[in-house]
């Protein structure tokens, strides 16, 4: 025979108050801009050291390359790593107190005097380029060139790679500052800096399209 006397259902467990506040206690929009930002600085400086690291330094001890095609593929990779080194430091703290002090607008106005070197690179990219085409064929290049890794690519592919990222840096950029400034209230502290930096890299990104 079928029971009669079966015990109700278990009722679903009373939702605690951190689960009602999950909502409230979300990053607001900003917030996720701000930490996209720091994310992509973070995976743009370990590219350049990379650059560094992987390829110029062995390139430049095998000694298979003339000091001129040296300079113009390695130009101001260097004073842009310590630049976006400098960034990246102060995101990272600036995150660390974001919740009394959520702005961006003024550690990036700061930097601003700093995209003249991406002025430079950009204007000197088609060089670049011709030195790349260039060093393919040559055997004594292209051999400790092969060997050269970096956990992006290795050999020619990974050197044109990594000296493409400045260039698609810029874009970047532009893309979270309109973002962040869509996201800001006219009345917040970070609108002033952030509009100002904004015309700033929408100039440097309508160069950059002209130039490459």
């Amino acid at each position: 025979p079928t029971p009669t006397n079966l015990p109700p259902p278990p009722s679903a467990p009373p939702q605690s108050q951190n689960q009602t506040n999950t909502a409230q206690a979300q990053p607001d929009k900003r917030t996720f801009i701000a930490r996209e930002l720091l994310s992509t600085e973070s995976t743009y400086v370990d590219g350049l050291e990379g650059l560094i690291s992987q390829f110029q330094k062995p390139l430049v001890d095998a000694q298979c390359l003339t000091p001129m095609e040296q300079q113009i593929l390695f130009q101001n990779i260097g004073p842009l790593l310590k630049f976006h080194m400098e960034l990246r430091k102060e995101l990272t703290e600036r995150l660390e107190i974001w919740d009394s002090n959520p702005c961006l607008g003024d550690l990036l106005k700061k930097a601003s005097p700093y995209l003249k070197l991406y002025t430079s690179y950009v204007n000197n990219f088609n060089k670049v380029q011709a030195v790349l085409e260039s060093i393919q064929k040559n055997p004594k290049v292209m051999i400790p060139l092969n060997a050269c890794q970096h956990k992006q690519m290795q050999g020619h592919l990974g050197l044109s790679s990594l000296l493409m990222t400045p260039i698609q840096r810029i874009p970047r950029y532009v893309l979270l500052l309109k973002e962040m400034l869509e996201k800001t209230p006219q009345d917040h502290p970070d609108f002033e800096y952030l509009s100002q930096v904004n015309i700033v890299h929408t100039v440097l990104y309508s160069r950059v399209n002209i130039s490459v």
